[in-house]
């Protein structure tokens, strides 16, 4: 059982990350010409590995967290979090 939550909750992270990445897979090859979008879409993302990886860590870190409750923390609170942790909060 928890084994089936867990694998919930990993599958949830890739889907998350799987809809910000679609948004750049949707753009024509024309929109990645301009510096500007390029530089855009490569900021965006490289924080997509660390968000998932400390999205996982939020949960790991706290007991009383269940799955289901950990799916619905979004990435502006994680990274809100992290920048915690990273500065000693």
């Amino acid at each position: 059982m928890r084994e089936d939550s867990g694998q919930l909750f990993l599958n949830s992270i890739s889907s998350e990350i799987a809809l910000m990445v679609d948004t750049y897979h949707e753009r024509s090859t024309e929109w990645y010409l301009t510096d500007a979008h390029l530089q855009k879409a490569v900021t965006d993302a490289l924080p997509l590995p660390a968000l998932a990886r400390a999205k996982l860590r939020v949960y790991l870190d706290n007991p009383f967290l269940f799955c289901y409750q950990a799916t619905t923390i979004s990435y502006a609170a994680v990274a809100r979090r992290e920048i915690g942790v990273w500065v000693g909060v």
